[in-house]
C-alpha cells in the first residue's frame, strides 16, 4: 500500500499494483466527475429559464398545482417538443430577469408561434378574462383604453355596467365633482 495524493490534493492509500497496471488514477474523483457529466442534461436546473419552464409544464399538466383550473383544466397545453426543457431553450432561448413567457393567443397552448417572452405589465394586459373593447376598428383592454383616452379604468367599467353605448364610455367626458352645498333656509 501507497500513501498517494491525488491531482484534487486528497490523500489516499493504494495498491502499489494498481498505480503500476494504470488501474487506480485517482482518489475516485474523476469517476465522480464523469458519472455527474453523463447524468447531466443540460445542467441548467437552477436557470431562471428552466424554472419558468417547469412552472409552465406543471400548470398544464399538474392537477395539484394551484393553478392548474386556469391552465390544463381549460385545455392549454405544452406542445410535444417541449416536454423537453431543451427543446424549449432551443425555440425560445434564455429568459431575461424581468421578462416571463406569455402566450399570444391566451385560449391556445404553449408552442413556438403562440409564445414570446414578455414583461409583467404587457403579460398582465394579454390574460383570457380581460374585457377587451373594439371602438372604430381597435381592439383594446379597459387599461390600455384608459391609457389612451385618460378616463380611469374604474369609471369605464362602470359606465359599461350601466349599459352605456361604446361611443359614450369611451368619449364622454367625466362630469367634474362638484362639492356638496347644503342649502341654509
Amino acid at each position: 500500500m501507497v500513501l498517494c495524493r491525488c491531482d484534487c490534493g486528497k490523500e489516499k492509500l493504494i495498491r502499489l499494483g494498481h498505480i503500476t497496471r494504470g488501474v487506480t488514477v485517482s482518489c475516485g474523483c474523476i469517476q465522480k466527475q464523469a458519472t455527474s457529466e453523463r447524468s447531466k442534461t443540460h445542467g441548467m436546473s437552477q436557470d431562471r429559464t428552466y424554472h419558468i419552464w417547469h412552472a409552465m409544464v406543471q400548470r398544464c399538466y399538474d392537477k395539484n398545482h394551484h393553478a392548474y383550473h386556469r391552465y390544463g383544466g381549460r385545455g392549454i397545453y405544452v406542445c410535444d417538443t417541449w416536454h423537453k426543457f431543451e427543446n424549449f431553450l432551443k425555440d425560445m432561448g434564455t429568459s431575461h430577469p424581468k421578462l416571463t413567457i406569455d402566450r399570444i393567443d391566451n385560449n391556445k397552448g404553449y408552442y413556438k408561434e403562440n409564445c414570446r417572452w414578455t414583461n409583467y405589465h404587457t403579460q398582465a394586459r394579454n390574460r383570457h378574462n380581460n374585457t377587451l373593447i373594439t371602438f372604430k376598428g381597435q381592439t383594446l383592454t379597459i387599461a390600455d383604453w384608459s391609457d389612451k383616452t385618460g378616463i380611469h379604468q374604474g369609471t369605464i367599467n362602470k359606465r359599461l355596467r350601466l349599459g352605456w353605448p361604446i361611443e359614450d364610455v369611451l368619449c364622454k367626458p367625466i362630469r367634474e365633482h362638484r362639492p356638496y352645498r347644503k342649502s341654509i333656509s
